[in-house]
């Protein structure tokens, strides 16, 4: 018998702007397929230092690698800059991935992120079940250690 998963929605987003987002490829995946799955920061200014959970339901998914970039593959870190050190924590346990990143040594940045990758995750297909991709306890912070509002 043939599993199948099907991911019907390609992006996820709390809100409108500024937002984090989950983007994956929507469509049907066989078990043992791989999904790469993108946390995307659209439409924010200053970013300095964020916190957030991916949620994700481990009968469906397995997680494979969790990452704040994934430069080799051409992902880097949306705050990567010159003269600007990322300080990256990836907690990982079924279910959930904790991410959390601040720059160190960075003064305002004036630079916003359009549509830039704060970080990646590479999931196995292992069941039919829903994903349970979603998003929880965000917080974005400016250089003045303001929170960056994305939603309600």
């Amino acid at each position: 018998m043939k599993t199948i998963l099907t991911l019907l929605l390609s992006t996820l987003a709390l809100t409108a702007q500024p937002s984090l987002t989950l983007e994956y490829p929507a469509g049907e995946f066989a078990k043992d397929a791989v999904v790469i799955v993108k946390l995307v920061g659209n439409d924010i200014k200053d970013l300095d230092t964020y916190t957030c959970d991916v949620l994700y339901n481990d009968k469906a998914l397995r997680l494979q690698y969790a990452s704040h970039d994934a430069a080799f593959q051409g992902m880097p870190n949306a705050l990567a800059a010159p003269g600007r050190k990322l300080i990256p924590f990836v907690k990982k346990k079924p279910g959930k991935v904790n991410f959390a990143i601040t720059v160190a040594g960075a003064k305002k940045s004036k630079q916003k992120i359009e549509n830039g990758i704060l970080g990646v995750l590479v999931f196995k297909v292992v069941g039919t079940e829903e994903t349970g991709l979603a998003l929880d306890n965000v917080e974005l912070l400016d250089s003045e250690r303001k929170r960056i509002v994305v939603g309600q």
